[in-house]
């Protein structure tokens, strides 16, 4: 994780693309990749900024390399069709306003890998969120929140998001890295549900939606 860290932030701009595709040449597999090497590497990255070992910029680089790599590897995944061919739709989006969103980019890929129809708007605002809920029919909302300063506007927002929704039963799910910090944290924002990682998010989604 500290290797990839240091590739994305220092190297060269493939080192970490290169050093993730010679872990998968030695056996690696790509759920081990992404659920145990990018995901920490994520998260370990935003540590190093906060203690102000990397700035705003290489940890905005790093990410960004980090999520060309998702992207590379994600194009590879052999999407999973429902039995009925009719996948369900989801729209998956960050908090507005927040300043990394490599966490819920990852949790797309996992969802339209489960043969989920996926939207993921992680630079969205409330508004177009809610456009979006309104225009289309959505099984699912996923929101990832990053910081508990707000948990109050953001249960404002989810009510406001299901009042606007086209499903009237839309399942509400949250995560990202207060997932891991407020075991409640679903209750407090008035979601359904919520995961602390993308492989459960699919799981409990598929529980949640039926």
């Amino acid at each position: 994780v500290h290797t990839l860290a240091h590739l994305s932030a220092e190297g060269e701009s493939d080192s970490a693309g290169s050093y993730v595709r010679a872990l998968l040449d030695a056996g690696a597999s790509q759920e081990q990749v992404f659920l145990d090497l990018l995901a920490p590497c994520a998260r370990w990255l935003g540590e190093m900024w906060d203690d102000d070992r990397y700035d705003f910029s290489q940890v905005t680089i790093a990410l960004w390399r980090l999520q060309r790599v998702l992207h590379e590897q994600g194009s590879r995944f052999n999407q999973v069709a429902r039995p009925d061919a009719d996948s369900h739709r989801a729209l998956l989006a960050a908090v507005p306003g927040a300043q990394h969103t490599f966490g819920v980019i990852m949790a797309a890929e996992f969802f339209s890998r489960a043969g989920w129809d996926v939207e993921c708007e992680p630079k969205a605002s409330w508004p177009d969120l809610q456009a979006r809920l309104n225009g289309s029919w959505f099984d699912m909302f996923g929101l990832s929140i990053a910081t508990g300063d707000s948990i109050a506007h953001i249960a404002s927002a989810i009510l406001d998001m299901r009042e606007a929704s086209a499903n009237p039963l839309i399942f509400v799910m949250v995560g990202g890295p207060m997932a891991a910090e407020l075991p409640n944290l679903a209750a407090l924002c008035g979601a359904d549900a919520m995961a602390c990682e993308a492989g459960s998010a699919v799981e409990t989604a598929h529980c949640g939606v039926g």
